[in-house]
């Protein structure tokens, strides 16, 4: 439902109402609202490199007439992507979940909590075969959103 009126802030897990509900249809009592909910798991991925967010990009566009140039400016949403080291390739747990919508939690330094930045989007794959040694996965993530900056 659609009602009332909230926005969800996907790094913090915060949902705020833009108002409170009326106190029509039950007299002086309020509505109750409930609220389903779910905590993702995240699983450390060995041998991670190259992380790069979700992120949008901005480009400009100008157009001349007689009366000087008329610009306009949109974005565009950019795939976040990240590299790792699989084990064969085929059987890696993140390779199975391919295709899948998954979150992605990057951390700098993966001993503070903070900062981070959580990504959601479908998990794309590309593997490198070579003649020997771990295979290199190349990942995208391909977002609805821009990632999530979380600084506390």
């Amino acid at each position: 439902s659609d009602n009332p009126v909230s926005t969800l802030n996907s790094g913090n897990g915060e949902l705020t109402f833009a108002n409170a509900l009326d106190l029509i249809h039950t007299g002086a009592i309020p509505k109750q609202v409930w609220i389903s909910g779910h905590t993702p798991l995240f699983s450390p991925v060995p041998n991670v490199s190259d992380f790069v967010p979700a992120k949008p990009s901005y480009s400009t566009n100008s157009t001349d007439t007689y009366d000087g140039p008329v610009g306009s400016s949109s974005s565009t949403l950019g795939q976040g992507s990240f590299t790792f080291q699989a084990t064969d390739g085929i059987s890696d747990p993140l390779v199975q979940q391919e295709g899948q919508t998954l979150w992605f939690e990057f951390r700098p330094d993966r001993n503070a909590s903070f900062p981070k930045q959580y990504t959601l989007g479908v998990l794309g794959i590309a593997i490198t075969n070579p003649v020997q040694g771990k295979r290199p996965v190349s990942c995208t993530i391909t977002a609805d959103a821009k990632s999530v900056d979380v600084l506390s």
